[in-house]
């Protein structure tokens, strides 16, 4: 089974002890999802009105057809734009550095 990397950052697979087990390289041409906002009403802030949208996902662009030989790495975004694939993973148990910044995770997960 080969894993993918289809998004724009390097995905570093660390164990238990936050040792590192793996570099998946990131993607020259991730998967992206276009999104459209739709206005769905305001909020009354201080004296302002403050518009609320809802995300609408749109069109998947650079993602590969299925394959039994293939996974793919991607951002939570694609997965849920195609949560009917079972290919697609995304990071979960992420592990985080002093800034906040993460740095790396212990696993993945599907939607």
């Amino acid at each position: 089974m080969v894993i993918i990397n289809l998004t724009p950052h390097d995905i570093n697979l660390l164990d238990a002890d936050n040792n590192e087990i793996c570099v998946f390289e990131k993607s020259e041409n991730p998967v992206r999802v276009t999104v459209e906002r739709e206005k769905v009403s305001n909020l009354y802030i201080d004296g302002h009105y403050v518009p609320v949208y809802k995300s609408i996902f749109g069109q998947t662009e650079n993602l590969p057809e299925p394959n039994d030989d293939e996974v793919f790495i991607v951002s939570r975004i694609v997965a849920e734009a195609n949560s009917n694939r079972k290919d697609l993973y995304v990071v979960e148990d992420t592990v985080r550095d002093a800034a906040g910044r993460i740095v790396g995770c212990h696993g993945f997960g599907t939607i």
